[in-house]
Parts: structure tokens; sequence; C-alpha cells
């Protein structure tokens, strides 16, 4: 098995939602960045229809204005890009009030589209080192899912693997 992740897929995505006439919408990211985002999507697939884009970090007031934004605008897709779980969470919570058809959370994809996060050397992620580069890119941001989020859900892991054969 090996992992798929949106710098991988969202090219040929991109190609077929554009040949089907499919809407996009970008959410997540700093402000700007899925603009930016979108920007280079109509670069690369002229075609394609984005309808909208807003980024991630509002509060209740502005996330009310981009979900009734949302509903006026009707997209197919949603892609939430928030980071893990809190475009889940925020998918799951909004559920009733999101219009799209998809809901898709795709991680930090948009800050890659939008330049605000570099790509993994290939070589890296071959080895499955994505978490160390990552790391090393940003460390005050990503030292706490990394050094202790990660760790700690491993031991959760084995605790109840270990608690349940007793």
């Amino acid at each position: 098995m090996h992992k798929v992740t949106g710098r991988v897929w969202i090219d040929d995505f991109c190609k077929q939602t554009a040949q089907a006439g499919i809407r996009l919408y970008l959410l997540g990211g700093k402000p700007g960045v899925a603009k930016r985002a979108a920007e280079v999507l109509q670069t690369r697939y002229p075609e394609l229809v984005i309808c909208g884009t807003a980024d991630g970090y509002f509060h209740s007031r502005r996330e009310q204005s981009v979900l009734e934004e949302l509903t006026a605008i009707n997209p197919d897709i949603l892609l939430v890009g928030m980071g893990t779980p809190k475009q889940e969470l925020w998918i799951t919570e909004r559920q009733g009030q999101l219009p799209a058809m998809v809901c898709w959370s795709v991680g930090t994809m948009l800050d890659y589209l939008g330049g605000r996060e570099k790509s993994v050397p290939v070589w890296l992620d071959n080895f499955g080192l994505e978490w160390l580069w990552r790391l090393a890119e940003d460390p005050g941001g990503k030292w706490r899912r990394y050094l202790i989020g990660i760790p700690g859900f491993a031991l959760r892991d084995l605790h109840q693997k270990f608690a349940n054969q007793v």
C-alpha cells in the first residue's frame, strides 16, 4: 500500500471535473491561499469551474457569510483544507448547512497549490519521512503534532490492542 495525497490526485481530478462541468468551491488556508490555489488551477485547467473561494480562518459571523455564500452558489464539490482533524469536524458539525453534493477534506493541498507549503522531496516521501520534512519546515507549528500527538496516538493504540487481549 502507498499513500495518495492531494499533490498526486489533484491534476487528474481537475481534468475530469473540468470535462464534466463540475463546479468546485475552495475553502481553507490562511487569507489569500484558497484564492491563489484557484488561480493556479485555473491557469492549468482554463475550463475548470471554480465558483468561489474563502479562507479557513473565520469567526462565527464571517463563517455565517461563508455558509450563506455556499448556499447561494451551491457548488457540486466543496474542497475543505483546514488541517486534520479541524476540517473533518467542521464538515461534520455543519453537515446540514452545507449544500455541496460532496464535501472533501483535502488537508494542506490548498497550501501547496497556493505556494504557502513546499512539497516534500520525493526521496523523503518514498521513505515515509514527510513528517520529518514538515517538522523541519515549520517546527513551531508542527512540533506538537509530530512529537506529542502521533506518539501519543500510537501509545493509546497499543494500549487498547493489548488491553483487549487480556
